[in-house]
């Protein structure tokens, strides 16, 4: 396996934040993260219906790294694989991740596309992102769609991603020109593993 250092930086970046508080002033109610808040607008009925809700993926039908990623993670009892239809990932590489499983694939032109199921439970406090962008489904999933650019401009964009159902937060991402986050999103099925 190849070790990522964009996977590293995804996941601090989805780390809570402490704010310190002044020594003899009281700390301000914490603002609830869009994570683990419902919108009371939004009704399920209202809601697109999730793509991992859709026809699953055999576990023999799956990558082989992308199998071989998550049966060496520790977290795979409360971590169901993912994999996205609108991308042929057979060329994908694992790569290692602590405590969790990564796969990546480099394309054309300096693109890279990569998705993990990550240590984090979707218990554990949410990510403090300002400028992220909320989706839910009608299943209850949330998600939070980020873009970034690294020093050379170079685009980022990534999504944080709690599935209705499963223990960890998963992580999917789309790096250089010409990516689609939402096309990578909208194809996420989850892998029957026996």
């Amino acid at each position: 396996m190849h070790s990522i250092s964009i996977a590293t930086a995804i996941l601090l970046s989805a780390c809570s934040t402490t704010t310190l508080q002044p020594e003899g002033t009281t700390p301000a109610t914490p603002t609830p993260s869009p994570l683990s808040v419902a919108s009371t607008t939004e009704r399920a009925e209202d809601l697109p219906p999730p793509p991992w809700g859709m026809e699953h993926t055999p576990g023999d039908r799956a990558p082989w790294n992308l199998v071989a990623a998550w049966q060496q993670a520790s977290n795979r009892d409360w971590c169901a694989p993912i994999l996205p239809t609108t991308v042929d990932m057979s060329d994908a590489r694992a790569v290692e991740f602590e405590g969790g499983w990564a796969v990546e694939l480099d394309q054309a032109h300096g693109r890279t596309l990569g998705f993990m199921g990550t240590a984090m439970r979707v218990d554990d406090e949410d990510p403090a992102v300002a400028m992220a962008e909320r989706r839910s489904w009608s299943d209850g999933s949330e998600a939070l769609f980020e873009v970034s650019a690294d020093e050379d401009g170079a685009l980022a964009q990534l999504a944080t991603i709690k599935i209705a159902g499963q223990e960890c937060v998963y992580q999917a991402w789309a790096m250089g020109p010409g990516n689609d986050l939402d096309q990578l999103v909208a194809g996420l099925r989850l892998v029957d593993m026996p």
